[in-house]
């Protein structure tokens, strides 16, 4: 399942908003020691958000829709400086588009713990759930 995850480059962040409404951003993540990683700016709208209601959900496919991984768990804001540098490094191939939205400021690193996540085969009609445990 983390494979679908770490080859599918991208996916779709929802989050619950301040006006209590879903929110849904398309990201570039990456998987760190079993969890979904992804870069944004501190000061982005969503940041605030996650910080008062830390539940996500990610959403990741192939390009043929064959396979669907969601994705659950709670975000931790991660603004440590080496940290933020290897997940940086890490990531770095795949982003574009946040440089483009803001060329200065800072950015932090939302980490996503997973808690569960289901998978779906859409062409043989399987759905498979995985609880992931806290160690």
């Amino acid at each position: 399942m983390l494979e679908l995850l770490e080859k599918s480059k991208t996916g779709i962040l929802a989050w619950v908003g301040k006006d209590g409404f879903p929110e849904t951003r398309w990201m570039s993540p990456g998987i760190n020691n079993d969890a979904v990683v992804a870069i944004t700016m501190e000061d982005f709208p969503k940041v605030i958000d996650l910080e008062k209601n830390n539940a996500v959900q990610w959403m990741f496919q192939n390009p043929e829709l064959t396979e669907i991984v969601n994705v659950y768990g709670k975000v931790q804001i991660i603004e440590d400086a080496g940290y933020k540098s290897e997940i940086l490094e890490k990531l770095s191939k795949n982003l574009v588009a946040i440089w483009k939205l803001k060329e200065d400021g800072d950015f932090v690193v939302l980490e996503t713990i997973i808690e569960k996540a289901v998978y779906y085969d859409t062409m043989n009609g399987i759905k498979t759930l995985v609880k992931f445990e806290e160690e």
